[in-house]
C-alpha cells in the first residue's frame, strides 16, 4: 500500500512528480472525486499486479499511478 508513495531516490521521486503533477490536473479538470477514484483503483491494482507477477526485489515508486492516470485519460478521450 505504501509502494506509490516510497521513492528511491531524490531524482526518482523528482522524475516522477511533473507526470504526476500533469495528469492529476489534467482528470482533477473534470472531476476531482473521479481522481480519487483512479488514484485509489490504479495503486492498488498496479500494487497487486506487481505483488503477483514482478520479480523477488523492491519496487516502489508512482511509476504504475502514473500509467494507469495516463491510462484512463487515453481510454476517457477514446469513449468521448
Amino acid at each position: 500500500l505504501c509502494a506509490p508513495f516510497l521513492h528511491g531516490s531524490w531524482w526518482h521521486f523528482a522524475s516522477n512528480m511533473l507526470p504526476y503533477i500533469v495528469l492529476s490536473w489534467l482528470i482533477c479538470q473534470y472531476s476531482v472525486k473521479r481522481f480519487y477514484s483512479v488514484f485509489i483503483f490504479t495503486a492498488l491494482v498496479g500494487g497487486l499486479l506487481v505483488w503477483m507477477f514482478a520479480r523477488g526485489n523492491i519496487h516502489v515508486g508512482l511509476s504504475g499511478v502514473i500509467y494507469g492516470l495516463w491510462g484512463f485519460i487515453l481510454c476517457y478521450g477514446i469513449v468521448r
